[in-house]
């Protein structure tokens, strides 16, 4: 008989639950998480559904932000990976030395094209100088700046090639000596001796004037040894009389310059 009560009860609650009545669980004292939709109004429905889609347009949202963070931080991690191979010694050196090879490739492509022209990299400015006027009409000048360029090629000007006497008035045992290219340095090469002896090696002239000491009376000789073109052409200067004198050879010839101090008469 209790078996047949228990049966019974147990079919009335679930009869109940059926027919909308209370749950097992509220019969327990449990109350449900969510809220039962069709216990609310229709404006309330509505309500709740749109609250519900705005919740999960935000987990969708918060989902793909999620994803654009992990993708920034793998690339990130791989440009770090990158940097670091990159940075390795061995890269740094051979970056190093393409570097270095390149420069010399430029370089020697620049030094070709100003050879070809007849013009250095750093190009020096004509000189309009009085002293270079004078110079251009007689060929030697008390006036002319050092390492003064008066033309622009060899073939502007006619040089006199011949060997000089300067004499002086100096007491002093040895002077100083200067010779540069006037016109384009396209290579010529001379070499001084004095008194039939070598004091240089064979040496290209510039616009940069070079210079050297000599015995105040010697006889100092510039021999021709390379032709750039159109002649071996200088000039050069004293420092005895400031005297600037533009001369020329062809390869082997020489010019001799006679360094003689005046006699004194009593």
């Amino acid at each position: 008989m209790e078996q047949k009560e228990r049966k019974m009860k147990i079919e009335g609650v679930a009869h109940a639950e059926l027919n909308g009545g209370e749950t097992s669980s509220s019969r327990l004292g449990i109350e449900k998480d969510t809220p039962d939709i069709q216990s609310f109004s229709p404006a309330q429905n509505e309500s709740l559904r749109k609250n519900m889609k705005t919740e999960t347009s935000k987990d969708d949202v918060d989902v793909k932000q999620k994803e654009k963070i992990d993708k920034f931080s793998d690339a990130v991690d791989g440009n770090k990976d990158c940097l670091h191979e990159n940075s390795s010694p061995e890269t740094v050196v051979r970056r190093k030395k393409r570097l270095v090879l390149w420069s010399a490739v430029l370089a020697g492509l620049l030094a070709i094209s100003f050879a070809v022209r007849g013009v250095s990299p750093m190009d020096t400015p004509i000189s309009t100088s009085v002293g270079a006027q004078e110079i251009l009409k007689q060929q030697w000048s008390d006036k002319l700046e050092l390492g003064a360029r008066l033309v622009k090629n060899d073939d502007q000007i006619t040089v006199r090639q011949a060997d000089m006497v300067i004499t002086h008035d100096k007491t002093e045992k040895s002077t100083k000596v200067h010779i540069w290219d006037y016109a384009a340095e396209d290579g010529d090469y001379v070499q001084l001796k004095v008194d039939g002896v070598a004091i240089t090696e064979p040496f290209m002239i510039h616009h940069k004037q070079v210079s050297f000491d000599v015995p105040a009376e010697s006889k100092v000789e510039v021999v021709g040894i390379r032709d750039g073109g159109g002649g071996i052409t200088y000039a050069i200067r004293y420092d005895v009389n400031g005297t600037v004198y533009l001369n020329g050879m062809g390869i082997g010839g020489s010019n001799t310059y006679t360094l003689t101090r005046s006699q004194v008469t009593e």
